[in-house]
């Protein structure tokens, strides 16, 4: 089946049930943007704890929206910045962890912290891997709207794309 392809975990929840969930951005705003119109129409079933940024571009956006800003540097030492990112995550009992158009490499390390609740929602690093590509929109990809949502671990950046992240919902 399906779940057992995906080795998918169920979790039972009374509805509404709404994920904690935190958004990471760099400087484009269009993914942050549909993210937010979607959670208030309440399309998307998800509680933004905080828009955190390695640049300081979305302050606005977030601020407008009534949602803690978090500015963290990510700088030549970018250990010192995702552990930054990782003790916010943490501070906040983050469920999922969104990257919206977050134009930086996630370690290993936090990828595997947050095994099977960290989404991408902009390929646009994809491109500069090798590897096939081929099957991967088919059989990684889950179109959203006009949205491509990425699950996956990219940390070997040999072109063979892990699977980590679970499916989580599907409109």
């Amino acid at each position: 089946t399906l779940g057992r392809l995906l080795e998918a975990q169920w979790h039972i929840r009374r509805l509404p049930y709404r994920m904690r969930t935190a958004v990471l951005v760099t400087k484009t705003e269009h993914c942050l943007n549909e993210i937010l119109w979607r959670a208030q129409l309440g399309e998307l079933p998800v509680e933004i704890t905080s828009i955190i940024g390695n640049r300081d571009d979305c302050r606005l956006i977030a601020e407008q929206a009534g949602i803690p800003f978090h500015h963290v540097e990510i700088g030549e030492d970018k250990e010192e910045g995702f552990r930054a990112i990782d003790r916010l995550l943490t501070k906040q009992a983050v469920e999922l962890v969104v990257l919206a158009r977050f134009m930086q490499v996630v370690p290993g390390w936090l990828c595997a912290a947050y095994k099977g609740r960290m989404i991408n929602i902009h390929l646009s690093f994809l491109a500069a891997f090798v590897g096939d590509f081929g099957s991967l929109w088919g059989y990684f990809g889950i179109s959203l709207g006009s949205v491509w949502v990425s699950v996956g671990d990219f940390g070997s950046l040999d072109g063979h794309f892990a699977m980590i992240v679970k499916l989580l919902w599907v409109y």
